[in-house]
This record gives structure tokens, C-alpha cells and sequence, in this order.
């Protein structure tokens, strides 16, 4: 089951870019968005953000929840961490966090499509930090708030840096509405 498991990883890190593309060439004419240039910038953002939440993962995450949930055993203790559990670990980390840093490129999306404001964005910004804590506490292994802030604080700034892209494509949709 572990190679399967690895394997399956393996695939769908490397077709994560052909599944982004065939995803966004089904949604684009259902989304009506006629700027060939917005919908390749999304599709490289995209790929490049899910890439930067999986190095995120290895990089900061991991090592620092690894030695947290490492520290919960004695040194007289002999920790049982088994490669599928800890493969397992790893893989919802690291797909849950690529997923999670694509808010971005949804919101600008939205925002394009007139679906949603910054005002919108900002004025529930209350609730967004609420809810950003609660999958912070969902994803962690460990309820320490080490590992809840590791999460948590780069999802609020993903968030508040989706507000400021937002507020730059509803100005840039109020000129071209004001150019036609």
C-alpha cells in the first residue's frame, strides 16, 4: 500500500499543471472571461502558488511538526511513527496547503467575474480569521499553537494579500467597463 501511496503522490505532483489547465479550459467558457491574457496569467499563478504551498510544507511545516510531535516522546521512549502514517501526514499537508494557497487566484477570479468585491472581502474579514483558525486546527496534527500558527498566519496573509489583488482587478474592471 505504500508504494501505491507514493506513487499516487508522485503522479499528481508532477500532472498537477495538466489538471489546473484542464480544469480552467472546461470553466472558462462557462465563466465567460474573454481575456486570453488573465486566464494564462491564472493558469501559471495557479500552478505556481499550488508548487509554493507543497515547498511551504517541506520546508517550514513539516520539519517544525515533526520535531513537535517528536518532543510529545520521552527520550526513554521509542516513537512509532510508521512510513504509511507519516507518508500519509505528508500527503494531506502537502495537498491541503497547495490547495489552500490557490485563494488567490479564486478570488481574482471572482472578483473578474463580478462576484465578489474587496469590500466584500474586507468586511468579512472577521469571519475569514475565524474560519482560517478553524482549518488551521483541522490540518494540524497537533493541537499546540505552534503548529495552528504555522498554518494559520501564512493563510491570513494569503488572505489579506487576495484583498489587495482584488482591489487592483476591480479597478482595473472599472476602467475597461469605463473604456467601452
Amino acid at each position: 500500500m505504500l508504494k501505491f501511496k507514493v506513487s499516487v503522490a508522485a503522479a499528481l505532483f508532477v500532472l498537477v499543471p495538466f489538471i489546473i489547465y484542464q480544469l480552467w479550459s472546461v470553466l472558462v467558457p462557462t465563466l465567460n472571461i474573454t481575456n486570453r491574457m488573465f486566464s494564462r496569467l491564472s493558469i501559471i499563478s495557479a500552478v505556481i502558488l499550488f508548487y509554493s504551498g507543497v515547498a511551504f510544507v517541506f520546508f517550514l511545516l513539516l520539519p517544525a511538526a515533526v520535531k513537535v510531535m517528536l518532543g510529545f516522546v520521552g527520550k526513554d521512549m521509542l516513537s512509532t511513527i510508521g512510513a504509511d502514517n507519516y507518508l500519509g501526514f505528508i500527503l494531506f499537508l502537502s495537498i491541503s496547503m497547495g490547495v489552500l494557497f490557490e485563494v488567490p487566484v479564486i478570488v481574482l477570479v471572482l472578483t473578474r467575474m463580478g462576484l465578489i468585491s474587496p469590500a466584500m472581502l474586507s468586511g468579512k474579514r472577521k469571519y475569514a480569521i475565524v474560519v482560517i483558525w478553524i482549518i488551521a486546527a483541522v490540518i494540524t496534527p497537533q493541537p499546540d499553537p505552534l503548529s495552528q500558527a504555522m498554518v494559520g498566519v501564512p493563510l491570513m496573509i494569503i488572505y489579506e494579500i487576495s484583498i489587495l489583488l482584488s482591489r487592483l482587478v476591480a479597478r482595473s474592471n472599472l476602467k475597461r467597463i469605463s473604456y467601452r
